[in-house]
């Protein structure tokens, strides 16, 4: 099933409005998927997909990351990140939760984590044998560091 936007304009403005304030462990992993920099995968965030506002979205691996503080270990909120998921999951998404502390006190582990999974979505979204996707000219040309 191909990718779907979200293009309403209150979603696009809520989206926007948390790309302007991220946590800690979001702004450091951010940091470090921008511009291409985790094995030539281009990361977007705080991405509307398909009726949800996610974190991290590499749309070509149809992967998505999540970085849960600790509002999500919340009963209810358990319940509504497993119906999200599984919702996305019926689309065509995969979904790696990372608790916050974890990405900011492992960060290196995390992206080499994040590598393995998007290499692993790529090959299953593109069966034939194709190249990874490459960093662009001028790109940063470092995996995950």
């Amino acid at each position: 099933m191909p990718h779907r936007r979200d293009h309403s304009r209150k979603f696009q403005s809520y989206a926007r409005s948390m790309r302007r304030e991220p946590s800690e462990a979001e702004r450091r992993l951010w940091s470090r998927l921008c511009d291409r920099q985790v094995g030539g995968f281009k990361f977007r965030r705080q991405v509307p997909v398909h009726g949800y506002i996610v974190d991290f979205a590499c749309i070509d691996a149809m992967f998505i990351v999540e970085v849960d503080g600790s509002q999500h270990f919340e009963p209810e909120a358990e319940r509504m990140d497993r119906h999200r998921d599984a919702e996305l999951f019926r689309v065509g998404w995969r979904t790696m939760k990372l608790q916050a502390d974890v990405v900011i006190e492992g960060t290196d582990d995390v992206l080499r984590t994040i590598l393995e999974e998007l290499k692993a979505s790529y090959v299953r979204m593109h069966p034939h044998p194709s190249p990874l996707p490459q960093a662009g000219e001028g790109a940063r040309q470092e995996d995950a560091r």
